[in-house]
């Protein structure tokens, strides 16, 4: 037998109390999955084990003021580097949460983002002093936390103030390690163009994963010819972009006031086309786009989308009447990059609505060519009477009808509200998209034990709220939990037999006091279930 001091560390793992220790000092599975990759025999050690961890999901957000100092004359017109205060404030937005590093579990910032929320109450600096300030600036945001090692996001909101471009000097100055995407709100690029003169290459070098860059915008006329004067500074920033492997620029949020924004949109793309930078649009509620005195079937062409049908990977749109959706669908159908699809349904309240659809040419609104279709999620308004069982019928029947409508593609599907799933719902849904792996649910019912089996690529499952009594056993990543506090307060939800079946079934679980429970088997994927989780759970 060897001495203690000749035992490798595998072989002190294999000891029940000794794994016991040690796993209980590693509070996050990122430690656990790290542990698991230093040797195979390992893996397979953590792979036996049952781990169990709390979870804590919160908000990262960091308030960065800047104010004259107290007593400072009001009357100033340059306020001097001297009389002026950076303050800074981590929020988490957590009452139990003062420190997200002393939490004794795993810990998410919701969407693995930080939130830098500026706020630049001073109007104006000496000259001299500018390069000063940002040097001030940068050494207030905080982007060092242990906490904050491993986000992908970057996102600056703006509070009410002055100066916005200055958090793109500031950008220059930042480091780190791991962010993949920066979002920037268009008023950083809204100010007078002599104001960017000073900007420079290597904006972006501080951030060596970066690839992605979001510009959001709430478009107004006046808006967009400021932004349109600013055109050097776009053509800077995607220059820099240009530099990355994957580089990626992201129009979200792009609406129904479309056509306001046109040109605006025409001028990015004619300058990401030039640097080789891949554009992805986020387009929401077209139909406001269509010419209201169109038949049905509106030519494609009629679309103010159709020029950018390329360039939009991610769609949304509410219905309010079967003639918008019958519409909306037929333009769809030539956005051949299409990657993503939400449909919001306020109506298919009476018998009356689906005949109309059903009399129509089903063929003219199918986007099965749509073979980059990945997500698809279907929206069916709270206040949609589920008591009412001719609306039951109609609600299922229409599941079946939209679901024809979609490609083989879809990988991700989501139901919010819902009249429930059965198997015979679900053998219909997997007829006509076979290749689901992920299925996620909000408030949905789900009518008899079996309801999921259809789905024969399953491979994880979300259910808020409401969830079946079995779960496939080739779901190897499950979630379940409640966003409905009161639901809790009455215990009328929670099942424990349920959740003590999957603690049983599965070796690795994490939960929390409000009601949310995780399972999972394999260790090294928990880096993919935790994104998945980050983005589509915690939300």
């Amino acid at each position: 037998m060897k001495a203690p001091e000749e035992l490798s560390f595998l072989e002190l793992m294999e000891n029940p109390v000794v794994k016991k220790e040690i796993l209980n000092k590693l509070h996050s599975f990122n430690d656990v999955c790290n542990l698991s990759n230093t040797s195979k025999n390992m893996y397979y050690l953590m792979q036996r084990s049952r781990i169990k961890r709390n979870i804590l999901c919160y908000d990262d957000r960091q308030h960065i003021t800047i104010e004259p100092k107290e007593g400072t004359p009001k009357n100033l017109r340059i306020t001097p580097l001297r009389n002026i205060e950076f303050n800074s404030e981590d929020e988490y937005l957590d009452e139990d949460l003062e420190n997200p590093n002393e939490y004794p579990g795993e810990v998410m910032a919701r969407e693995n983002t930080i939130k830098i929320i500026y706020c630049n109450g001073v109007k104006k600096v000496y000259r001299g002093e500018h390069r000063l300030f940002i040097e001030k600036l940068i050494q207030a945001i905080n982007l060092g936390s242990p906490i904050r090692k491993n986000a992908e996001v970057l996102e600056f909101k703006m509070d009410i103030c002055y100066n916005f471009y200055m958090v793109l000097y500031a950008l220059k100055g930042l480091r780190h390690d791991n962010i993949k995407r920066i979002k920037l709100p268009e008023c950083t690029f809204l100010d007078k163009p002599y104001q960017y003169r000073e900007l420079r290459t290597g904006i972006f070098d501080g951030f060596p994963k970066f690839h992605e860059l979001e510009i959001t915008a709430n478009y107004t006329e006046e808006m967009i010819v400021d932004l349109m004067k600013n055109n050097r500074v776009f053509d800077l920033f995607l220059k820099e972009l240009s530099k990355r492997k994957n580089a990626t620029l992201i129009l979200p949020k792009l609406d129904g006031e479309f056509y306001r924004s046109i040109e605006y949109v025409f001028m990015i793309l004619k300058i990401s086309m030039k640097y080789n930078v891949k554009v992805i649009c986020d387009v929401r509620n077209i139909y406001q786009l269509l010419d209201s005195g169109c038949s049905l079937y509106c030519p494609v062409a009629e679309c103010m989308l159709f020029p950018i049908r390329n360039f939009v990977r991610t769609f949304g749109n509410e219905f309010r009447n079967e003639v918008e959706f019958i519409s909306v669908m037929n333009c769809l159908k030539s956005f051949k990059n299409l990657e993503s699809l939400t449909l919001e349904f306020e109506y298919f309240k009476t018998k009356k609505d689906i005949k109309i659809i059903r009399q129509n040419n089903i063929s003219a609104i199918s986007l099965r060519k749509l073979k980059s279709l990945k997500k698809v999620k279907i929206y069916v308004s709270e206040f949609f009477d589920f008591n009412d069982q001719a609306l039951i019928h109609i609600y299922r029947n229409n599941l079946r009808f939209i679901a024809s409508l979609m490609p083989r593609s879809v990988e991700r599907l989501e139901l919010v509200n819902g009249s429930g799933l059965t198997k015979k719902l679900a053998e219909s849904l997997n007829r006509f998209m076979p290749n689901i792996k992920t299925f996620m649910s909000y408030d949905m019912p789900y009518i008899g034990a079996d309801c999921l089996v259809p789905f024969r690529r399953l491979r994880a499952f979300i259910g808020i709220n409401k969830y079946p009594e079995e779960i496939p056993r080739r779901v190897k990543l499950l979630a379940i939990g409640h966003w409905d506090s009161s639901d809790l307060d009455h215990g009328g939800i929670v099942n424990h037999d349920l959740i003590k079946k999957y603690s049983e079934r599965y070796t690795k679980s994490i939960q929390n006091d409000n009601g949310t429970h995780i399972f999972f088997d394999d260790v090294k994927n928990w880096n993919t279930y935790k994104h998945l989780i980050q983005k589509y759970y915690f939300t």
